[in-house]
């Protein structure tokens, strides 16, 4: 590859505090002035890297590229503060690449994750020079999603994450890392004994504190306002971990600029990874077809020609939303996300006994009336143990701490696409405690695939408010409004839908201590005893967005 490009290693940026931040730039062999895609990444870059992602295709395609580590990531001077830098130091970048000899004053933005939530907090800060933006599985629902899932630590991600950056073989020491994450307490200790040191991971933990920052990054109103010039491809899959992000940012531009023939969007049957390097067509259980796997890095250099390449074709671009409905294995296209859809209340029901899949919950769209209580013991030491989506869990639920509600068996399919939520009505005997849903489709043969990700979840204190904490009243009802991940999927004839209520999904979220203190510091647990309502009082129901006849 590298007789086909040629490469300026080693670039210094400054920024307008003077930190340098350093940059490899890739150009076309020809001399000339070149539209430029920048991305912006904090986990390393060089020609590896610009081989694993293809950036080679944007060469050819006829564009500069330039890779630059963000501020803390050596050699980029500076201290890394994940998110908090890149709205200035994005438009810094945009604005010197602008400036140089190879390119043509026409920058676009491309990347995934990390890359993605970057480019957004670029854009709203108006570089001049930047025409576009392309960002797959951004991180943007900052309390929903990483480093905070329903206000409670995204566990995995931000000890994995944190010993990664300092360089930590997370693979090869899996075990050793789960064993402690379950055990070591108080939390400040647990990253002392994995050994990290990232100031990021112990100031994350720090709920109370860290969290009071992070609307400084959320996209406000006049945010989405602001931007409402830009063309912008967001790219994510039904198993993103990012998808929260992904779609927050796209909800804000519908609100305020529906249908805008600027804004495009893809979600595949993909999980994160894959979502910017080219789907999969399988995970776990759930096998796709081959038409699930497609050429997204042939539909990002669409949407860069489109709107980069002066004099070029404009050749026209697909509709604005493409999805891939799984169960069914085919990609739909619309002109709007979520899709028109009628909003269905599946209720849940029991006789008091929905423990485990043997249990008598029922899930259907009969109103409750008088119905007794359901009931589960909650222990942070014997946490429910996370399964994947795609993954079989009838094992997992024959577990007393999980409540199982199941449909009947269909008679005709069912077909959801959009948001869905749950409205549960608890009580707790805790000053604390969490409260954790899954969405499950069950085969025929009783195998039941779990189609949840990484939402689903809420931790009491922040019931009310991410900001505020507020703590429970002992034996008092309370309603939760529960967010799940999107779906689009078809439940099939001879199908159940169930869902799932439990307290814990480890290593997902950290476990609730359930003791009200504060969970950074606290040392101790206690067992939580959970109580379910479902009457005409406290209706707790499913809300699904159904599509088709």
């Amino acid at each position: 590859m590298i007789d086909r490009i040629r490469v300026l290693s080693g670039q210094r940026i400054e920024m307008r505090d003077t930190t340098q931040l350093a940059a490899d730039v890739y150009l076309p062999v020809d001399e000339g002035r070149y539209p430029t895609i920048l991305l912006r990444t904090p986990y390393g870059n060089g020609l590896d890297e610009f081989n694993r992602l293809q950036l080679q295709r944007y060469v050819d395609a006829g564009y500069a590229v330039v890779y630059q580590l963000v501020r803390g990531c050596l050699p980029s001077e500076g201290e890394f503060k994940m998110f908090f830098n890149e709205q200035d130091d994005g438009f810094d970048t945009v604005e010197w690449v602008a400036s140089q000899i190879w390119c043509n004053g026409r920058v676009a933005m491309d990347g995934g994750s990390y890359l993605g939530t970057a480019q957004y907090l670029a854009a709203r800060a108006l570089p001049p020079h930047l025409v576009a933006i392309l960002p797959s599985v951004p991180a943007g629902d900052y309390f929903n999603e990483v480093p905070y899932i329903g206000g409670a630590l995204l566990f995995d991600h931000v000890v994995n994450w944190s010993a990664s950056q300092d360089g930590i073989d997370v693979e090869a020491r899996e075990q050793e890392i789960l064993a402690l994450m379950k055990t070591v307490r108080p939390l400040q200790k647990l990253g002392r004994g994995i050994g990290i040191t990232s100031s990021y991971y112990y100031s994350v933990i720090d709920r109370e504190t860290f969290g009071k920052a992070l609307p400084d990054l959320y996209y406000s109103d006049e945010d989405f306002r602001r931007i409402a010039h830009l063309p912008v491809m967001t790219v994510t899959g039904w198993f993103d971990g990012d998808q929260a992000g992904s779609l927050y940012y796209w909800e804000g531009i519908e609100r305020h600029f529906p249908e805008t023939s600027n804004s495009f969007l893809i979600i595949g049957p993909w999980e994160h990874k894959a979502c910017y390097l080219g789907g999969s067509n399988k995970k776990g259980l759930m096998h796709f077809g081959e038409e699930a796997t497609i050429d997204i890095l042939a539909e990002r250099v669409r949407f860069f020609d489109h709107y980069l390449q002066k004099g070029s074709d404009s050749r026209q671009m697909p509709d604005r939303v493409r999805l891939f409905v799984t169960g069914i294995n085919e990609w739909r296209s619309y002109c709007e996300y979520p899709p028109r859809c009628t909003l269905a209340a599946f209720y849940l029901h029991s006789g008091g006994n929905a423990n485990t899949r043997q249990g008598d919950g029922l899930l259907n769209l009969d109103k409750p009336t008088l119905e007794p209580v359901d009931c589960f013991a909650f222990d942070p030491a014997d946490p429910v143990v996370y399964q994947e989506y795609g993954e079989d869990v009838s094992e997992t639920e024959l577990r007393p701490d999980i409540l199982v509600y199941s449909s009947a068996i269909l008679d005709r399919s069912l077909e959801i696409i959009g948001q869905l939520n749950l409205v549960l009505y608890a009580a707790s005997d805790a000053l604390d405690t969490d409260f954790a849903v899954r969405i499950i489709d069950v085969h025929p043969d009783g195998t039941a695939v779990n189609l949840s990700h990484s939402r689903g979840v809420i931790r009491a204190r922040y019931r009310n408010s991410f900001l505020d904490e507020e703590l429970l009243q002992v034996g008092k009802v309370e309603k939760y409004q529960i967010r799940l991940n999107d779906l689009g999927h078809v439940f099939d004839v001879g199908h159940r839908v169930r869902l799932e209520v439990t307290s814990s999904l480890f290593p997902l979220f950290d476990p609730n201590p359930n003791t009200g203190s504060a969970i950074h510091t606290e040392t101790s647990q206690q067992v939580a005893q959970q109580t379910v309502h479902h009457d005409s009082k406290y209706p707790s129901h499913l809300l699904l967005p159904i599509t088709g006849p």
